[in-house]
């Protein structure tokens, strides 16, 4: 059965014989009627496929396995106004051409609070300014990436080969930790199609890069990737923040009698013995465990691959298998060729493994202490991205190093919009927000970690209590 989400807002509960009546009516229904928010709510209740853009209604039924970004991510916003985020993720000829197709009629819904209209309005401006001068591609950037790359990884075989004992292990290892971290800037551009526009290039080249250079999946990165920028930072639907029992952002981890169920791994994540264990000293954990988070990656793509059910994994999974083939052979091969015993292989696994978990730290900085409350249903695009995302201030020079995560916030509000004008954009953000009353958190790199670990610390603090009131505290 098709994936729905258990969130659909305010749907009335009605039994299903009256809501037969209201999905054969939109099944059959012609692209002059009018439909009102309650029949909308109450067809999407019985399981059809609708989404709103533009003041229209439109039937995904038969399309929404197909959706190249995966059938969860568009479940998230069935039954309610997606406008704004079908113009974020996709090029306009999508638009303009694919989705007539699935028009069914016109949408009446309820009038927006003044504040929200203020917010659609001038939302609305920024994003027809952005789309209009801030989308060109600068494809030289791109290429001058790329042969950094091979200038890191040219650095990385060097040092390996040729440094003396121990230190080409660990020089080495700190060059091949680098071009991880820079890869996965690229890959991450190529799967918002910021690299050229074109969805297949960049797809490929992202593959290829992941596979065949880090050794991951880039489907599996881009299947959770989606679901996260849909549904940013809540408990249940975002994985990205799902990291039981290692890591609590949100006290609704710790309910023993309602734990929260992943609607992306389908599994429920328990407040279970190894959680208690660990949740309490989390704030200490957090760079340790992030230091170890490659390995859990790889494992994450081989099963991604594996399993083949997503569509990413089944239409990549033989490039994507046979990249991470060659990774997995290159890799061993310079372990077992360029260090003159085992322990020297070992540290250079060790440490290139540990430094590249930098990047582990760059992607949880903009989210892990933001906000994990849930709102109302009809929360503006505009206003959940300021509300869940943190961007990081660092100094132009220094862009380089975090490869565009340092804007996250402008990121989440215009994710095609290509890397190099993302520092242009920002002072557009910083104007809607002056002028619509929302706020822009922004922290430097360090201050930001603080941030998150004082956040994580707060999780901790409750967990002890709630175990000392039900007498259940543990002592490691």
């Amino acid at each position: 059965m098709s994936p729905m989400p258990p969130d659909v807002c305010d749907a009335p509960a009605v039994h299903v014989e009256p809501l037969k009546r209201h999905v054969k009516k939109f099944s059959n229904s012609t692209k002059d009627v009018v439909y009102s928010e309650d029949d909308v709510k109450m067809a999407v209740k019985e399981g059809m496929r609708l989404i709103i853009f533009q003041g229209s209604v439109y039937n995904v039924m038969n399309w929404a396995k197909h959706h190249p970004g995966g059938e969860l991510s568009i479940s998230h916003l069935y039954g309610k106004d997606a406008t704004d985020y079908i113009i974020a993720f996709h090029p306009k000829k999508v638009i303009t051409d694919m989705l007539p197709r699935f028009l069914v009629g016109k949408y009446k819904g309820k009038a927006m609070a003044p504040k929200d209209a203020l917010i659609s309005q001038k939302f609305d401006e920024l994003t027809k300014k952005v789309e209009k001068e801030y989308m060109d591609i600068d494809a030289n950037y791109y290429r001058a990436l790329l042969a950094r790359y091979c200038v890191q990884m040219a650095a990385c075989l060097l040092s390996c080969f040729y440094l003396p004992n121990i230190w080409n292990a660990v020089i080495g290892g700190f060059f091949m930790a680098s071009v991880w971290q820079q890869v996965a800037f690229y890959c991450h551009d190529s799967g918002h199609n910021g690299v050229t526009h074109n969805r297949g290039y960049d797809y490929t080249v992202g593959v290829l890069l992941a596979s065949c250079v880090g050794g991951l999946s880039m489907g599996w990165w881009k299947d959770s990737h989606n679901v996260h920028h849909i549904i940013t930072n809540h408990p249940e639907h975002d994985p990205d923040v799902q990291h039981m029992p290692v890591f609590a952002i949100s006290e609704k981890y710790l309910n023993e009698d309602k734990p929260v169920y992943s609607t992306y791994h389908k599994r429920t994540m328990h407040f279970d013995f190894l959680a208690k264990v660990i949740i309490p000293y989390q704030h200490y954990c957090y760079v340790v465990i992030n230091a170890f988070g490659r390995f859990l990656l790889y494992g994450l793509s081989w099963s991604f691959v594996i399993k083949g059910e997503k569509p990413e994994a089944s239409r990549w999974r033989g490039m994507e298998a046979g990249g991470m083939v060659i990774f997995a052979t290159w890799y061993i091969g310079l372990c077992r060729t360029a260090f003159s015993n085992t322990w020297e292989a070992m540290l250079f696994v060790l440490v290139s493994h540990l430094a590249a978990s930098i990047l582990h730290l760059q992607i949880n900085v903009s989210h892990y202490g933001m906000d994990t409350k849930d709102v109302e249903c009809e929360e503006h695009f505009a206003t959940k991205a300021l509300r869940t995302t943190m961007d990081v201030s660092t100094p132009e020079w220094f862009d380089w190093f975090h490869g565009g995560l340092q804007f996250q916030v402008i990121h989440h509000l215009f994710p095609r919009v290509p890397r190099h004008n993302l520092r242009k954009v920002k002072p557009l953000v910083l104007k809607f927000c002056e002028e619509t009353g929302l706020e822009y958190i922004e922290y430097p790199f360090l201050e930001g970690q603080y941030f998150v670990v004082s956040h994580l610390s707060l999780i901790a603090r409750h967990c002890w209590l709630l175990m000392s009131t039900a007498g259940e505290q543990i002592h490691v």
